[in-house]
């Protein structure tokens, strides 16, 4: 039913049940057309399980300045090495994908490193109620969960669609993402847009890379979960911890003190790298290592230099391998044990001085090299 109305001297139809609109509040000369006001249907469908949750994007960051607080995604000596204008976010820029190393003997600290992700559900972002991402080693064997907790779309970006057109700036955690081959600049602006736009919400975790991680291809699945319990499909990516070689000892000397012609005298290590009078070796990379000695002579120095008097035989000991004899100028190898990460070993090492030698000292070198196989 329609009715017609007199208002300010205009005769307009309303249909009953909508609102009027009032001509006299237009300009003059205006004229009211269609278009101006719409009715249209709402409806939902209620489901108390509801769909899971989806995870869009996922992407992993290495601490670049360990020595410098909080996480770093820039090195304290700027590089461009790929030369997209964005400073290098991880430690082989030149290869794709994210390769990081960890620190050597964990200093100043392990190494950190920060897991990303971005979620959406289909039911409205309230009823994500948890995300976390699980790693792998590279052998299979489970590492560690990183339960992540919700950042503030502030962290990844800036959005402002009041200015036409609208501003977007891409922050330094999704530039690194994209440094590191882990995203392109389009992901990242639409991530940054459905950020603000309360679409998508993005989560982050920090854990370490100890220095004895094993190199190799890490596997992550990041999750999603809502308060169903329904739980997201996996979204999984890879990043590459490398190998690191380094040996550390704690002793500048071996000082068998005083010898006798013709007796063996040994000078044993142990386990604990503060004590330089008992050789110990420990391995401060991630691979385990081969270990190599190289005796000189030791020649009569005092207190008549005679370069004819010389000690030139030795023993060595190292986990339960010994070498006898090890002769003067030459290499010998532990072959049968490898010296393994992070664990300190006793190294006990031995001299044969020979009959008739005359008093006085005797000075030589020792050699220890390590190596991730053998020569």
């Amino acid at each position: 039913m329609t009715r017609r109305i007199k208002v300010g001297g205009v005769l307009v139809a309303a249909a009953l049940g909508l609102l009027i609109l009032s001509l006299a509040a237009l300009p003059q000369g205006t004229k009211a057309n269609d278009g101006l006001e719409y009715q249209v249907g709402t409806s939902a469908w209620v489901d108390p399980q509801g769909n899971p949750p989806v995870v869009n994007y996922k992407w992993e960051l290495p601490d670049m300045d360990s020595y410098d607080e909080g996480i770093q995604y820039c090195a304290y000596i700027p590089t461009d090495l790929n030369n997209n204008m964005i400073c290098d976010a991880d430690d082989e820029p030149l290869i794709p994908g994210m390769q990081m190393y960890p620190n050597i003997n964990n200093d100043p600290e392990a190494r950190q490193i920060e897991y990303w992700l971005a979620a959406d559900d289909p039911n409205g972002l309230a009823d994500i109620a948890a995300a976390w991402v699980e790693v792998w080693h590279p052998n299979g064997d489970f590492k560690y969960q990183v339960d992540l907790l919700p950042v503030d779309c502030g962290e990844i970006g800036w959005y402002d669609d009041s200015q036409s057109p609208a501003v977007i700036e891409i922050h330094e955690p999704l530039l690194a993402a994209i440094d590191t081959d882990q995203m392109t600049y389009d992901e990242a602006e639409d991530l940054i847009i459905r950020c603000y736009k309360n679409e998508k919400l993005v989560f982050k975790g920090i854990e370490v890379i100890h220095q004895h991680q094993p190199p190799g291809l890490y596997l992550v699945q990041a999750y999603a979960q809502d308060y169903g319990p329904s739980l997201s499909e996996p979204l999984e990516n890879l990043f590459e911890v490398g190998t690191i070689l380094y040996l550390n000892k704690d002793f500048g000397t071996i000082d068998w003190g005083e010898i006798k012609p013709g007796i063996q005298r040994w000078v044993s290590g142990d386990e604990d790298m503060n004590t330089p009078g008992k050789p110990t070796l420990k391995n401060g990379g991630n691979v385990g290592l081969f270990i190599g000695l190289h005796f000189s002579v030791l020649e009569k120095v005092a207190p008549t230099p005679d370069p004819s008097k010389i000690i030139n035989e030795f023993d060595a000991r190292l986990m339960g391998q010994t070498i006898d004899p090890i002769f003067a100028s030459q290499w010998v190898w532990f072959d049968q044990v490898q010296l393994p990460p992070c664990t300190p070993k006793q190294l006990d090492v031995s001299i044969h001085p020979p009959l008739k030698l005359p008093p006085g000292t005797y000075e030589g070198t020792l050699d220890v090299v390590a190596s991730p196989v053998l020569p």
